[in-house]
């Protein structure tokens, strides 16, 4: 069955529920041109100390998006780094033990936005490795469709998230307001459950191949302090 709503009018709610409901975002041409970049601070091969981790988030800049790619995009993310059961938690946690912790999606904004992938990288696995299984699968992503389980899998999660997400008046006034303000459109808080629903395959790949080009990326690794730089100085 359908999951419906009810909303109120705008001229209805509250000052406090309609002002709660409006975010500050910038206007496109206020967003700053920012060229790709590429940062390793250390040799990924160095020693380090036992109970040290290593963040690494791969960016990807995307220009203005429009709800259906958003919505293809966020189903990509979950598919790639969602849960447990996501290709990259399979793959780099469970099956290879390289990484503890991975999330993957986008960021959903006005003018330019970012779809990021963020790992917690094992102290004894090298971080080009981890960087490469990366590309593959975003690669893979791009090539070949995903499989019927893994789209339905995001379809139902990202239903059940829409209805908690509107389980409370405020929660419902926040969603009106940003769907007003993005996409000029606040009667998307009745329909959006149907565009997700049209999220197939060839949307998935469509994405994959238009924003997580490499030309894009911007990738920042994070790397503990060694032990030397850590120890307090000796008193003279």
């Amino acid at each position: 069955g359908r999951a419906c709503f009810e909303t109120r009018p705008l001229g209805a709610l509250s000052m406090r529920e309609a002002s709660d409901g409006i975010k500050k975002v910038p206007h496109p041409e206020e967003v700053a041109e920012r060229p790709s970049r590429r940062t390793h601070d250390a040799d990924p091969t160095r020693p380090r100390r036992a109970m040290s981790i290593d963040p690494v988030l791969l960016q990807q800049v995307i220009n203005g998006l429009s709800l259906g790619a958003m919505y293809a995009l966020l189903a990509l993310g979950h598919i790639m780094g969602g849960d447990l059961s996501s290709r990259l938690y399979q793959k780099l946690v469970k099956e290879l033990e390289m990484v503890v912790r991975v999330s993957a999606g986008p960021d959903e904004r006005r003018g330019r936005s970012l779809f990021s992938v963020s790992l917690v990288v094992r102290p004894d696995r090298n971080l080009h490795e981890v960087e490469r299984l990366v590309y593959e699968e975003i690669e893979s992503l791009k090539n070949q469709p995903v499989s019927d389980w893994e789209l339905d899998k995001v379809r139902m999660k990202l239903r059940l998230q829409q209805a908690q997400n509107l389980y409370s008046t405020r929660a419902r006034a926040n969603a009106l307001g940003h769907y007003a303000v993005y996409y000029n459109e606040p009667e998307l808080i009745n329909t959006v459950l149907d565009k997700i629903a049209q999220v197939n395959k060839a949307d998935l790949q469509r994405v994959a191949r238009t924003y997580l080009k490499a030309d894009s990326r911007t990738v920042v690794t994070t790397l503990p302090k060694s032990k030397t730089a850590t120890a307090a100085p000796a008193d003279g």
